[in-house]
């Protein structure tokens, strides 16, 4: 089970904070300005947060936008415009990989830690636009 979000901003302190007050322990496993993966874990058990950020022209960040741009396109989407906006601005790309241990409530633990955040939440299937 996995979900993408897109970002028009985000520091991976803001992740740390609100996964802390709904009582997630965090791991940052890559560099304190530039992170790659949290690690987050709690009773039920744990799940990674891996991001990408804009760094250059063609880098795996730009081609996912554009993939996902495409797809947009060419598929019925409620919200088009607002999701086409945070897409085609966004500067960071957040994917969230869960085990079955969070089947059936995966995406309310994804809205639950972005509601602070104006982003885009894909989950495979389905766009959801999540408005602060």
């Amino acid at each position: 089970m996995n979900a993408t979000c897109f970002f028009t901003e985000l520091k991976h302190s803001d992740i740390c904070l609100i996964a802390k007050e709904i009582g997630y322990t965090y791991h940052i496993i890559s560099g304190e300005d530039s992170w790659d993966k949290i690690k987050l874990s709690n009773d039920k058990g744990d799940f990674l947060i891996n991001s990408l950020h804009v760094r250059k022209p063609g880098s795996e960040l730009s081609r996912l936008i554009l993939a996902t741009h495409n797809y947009v396109k060419y598929k019925d989407v409620d919200n088009e415009i607002k999701i086409m906006k945070i897409i085609e601005n966004c500067v960071m790309a957040v994917g969230f990989v869960f085990d079955n241990r969070y089947e059936g409530i995966y995406l309310d633990l994804v809205f639950e830690l972005m509601s602070d955040f104006n982003c885009v939440v894909f989950d495979g299937e389905d766009f959801y636009y999540n408005e602060k």
